[in-house]
């Protein structure tokens, strides 16, 4: 990556960590603002790398982000709700199935 690329990446830094971080809270908010923080920074990584979209091997890490940020703001429910309006009977159920089996509660 070229230098005016990484001093682009050591900008967003540099905002982070001197303007951000220090008007967050230490706790939930800082947390969920460092993963939020995280996810931009990647996606412009990998802006810069020609990538317009995520590649699949970084579609594992960008869940686990989210996945952090909606846990400790404690809203799972609300998502999960959220998501099920644009999803038909059947594609819930296929969901639950699937968890399940996951799970191992079904065979």
């Amino acid at each position: 990556m070229s230098e005016e690329r990484m001093g682009l990446l050591e900008e967003m830094d540099a905002f982070w960590y001197r303007r951000l971080r220090p008007v967050l809270p230490s706790g939930v908010l800082r947390a969920m603002g460092r993963f939020g923080y995280g996810i931009a920074k990647d996606m412009v990584k990998l802006s810069l790398m020609g990538f317009q979209e995520f590649p699949d091997s970084s579609r594992g890490y960008v869940l686990e982000k989210v996945l952090s940020i909606i846990r400790r703001a404690r809203i799972e429910k609300e998502v999960l709700r959220e998501l099920m309006r644009f999803m038909s009977d059947e594609e819930v159920e296929e969901m639950r199935r699937e968890a399940r089996l996951e799970q191992g509660l079904l065979t």
